[in-house]
């Protein structure tokens, strides 16, 4: 967005410039989101569900070995459903299926891999992320502001220097809009369960970008 120059209003309008300044700053991710769901399929609903308990329990201890807060757990789905499939002209029957999905946010992100390997080797789990986040405390928030204040001051003397003027006080600031986007986001994937052990499955968090957006008044004064 260009500036601009316009008057305040009154009898004798002083000049203004307005100004929107732009920062992205790279930031490590403090927390990790995942989606864990364990499921079984029985002939009947009342083995589907025994067996999915199962499952949830050791699914429960994979979590309290790593420390997960119980208030980082949250049951997102339980079903319990028919399973059929249409096979040489018609519906069969093949059991019930039951699953028990839960979102677990974790506050160290190194832990990502483990509890991706232990959740599928133990409790055969299907697992979706990881979701990466920055706290609302991460310097990386702090730092994209001041750049882009800074970044909207330069703007703002490029302008009025090449009319012949400078930028006085600020009249007034605005935020139009904060956002965090991926930078080397993994994508979101199911992982297959696994029967036989395996290594830890290695997870890379990357860095978010965090980018923040200043628009600036200043008023405009000739040069002395």
């Amino acid at each position: 967005h260009c500036g601009r120059v316009r008057p305040t209003g009154g009898f004798m309008p002083e000049p203004e410039i307005v100004v929107r300044g732009y920062a992205v700053v790279p930031g490590r991710p403090d927390e990790v989101e995942m989606g864990l769901t364990v499921m079984a399929l029985d002939d009947s609903a009342d083995e589907a569900l025994t067996e999915a308990a199962t499952k949830s329990r050791q699914l429960e201890a994979v979590l309290d070995e790593l420390d997960v807060p119980k208030s980082a757990r949250v049951t997102t789905g339980l079903t319990v459903r028919q399973e059929r499939e249409y096979e040489r002209e018609r519906w069969r029957t093949k059991g019930f299926r039951a699953s028990n999905e839960i979102k677990v946010r974790i506050d160290d992100p190194s832990l990502a891999g483990r509890l991706m390997t232990e959740a599928t080797r133990r409790a055969e789990a299907r697992v979706e992320g990881p979701h990466w986040r920055l706290r609302l405390d991460n310097p990386a928030r702090t730092e994209a502001c001041r750049q882009a204040a800074t970044e909207a001051r330069r703007k703002a003397e490029a302008y009025a220097g090449a009319l012949g003027l400078r930028i006085g006080e600020v009249i007034r600031m605005s935020e139009p809009g904060v956002g965090i986007g991926p930078r080397g986001e993994p994508e979101v994937f199911a992982m297959a369960a696994s029967s036989g052990p395996s290594e830890e499955m290695v997870v890379e968090a990357g860095d978010l970008d965090v980018t923040a957006v200043v628009e600036v008044a200043f008023h405009l004064e000739p040069n002395p």
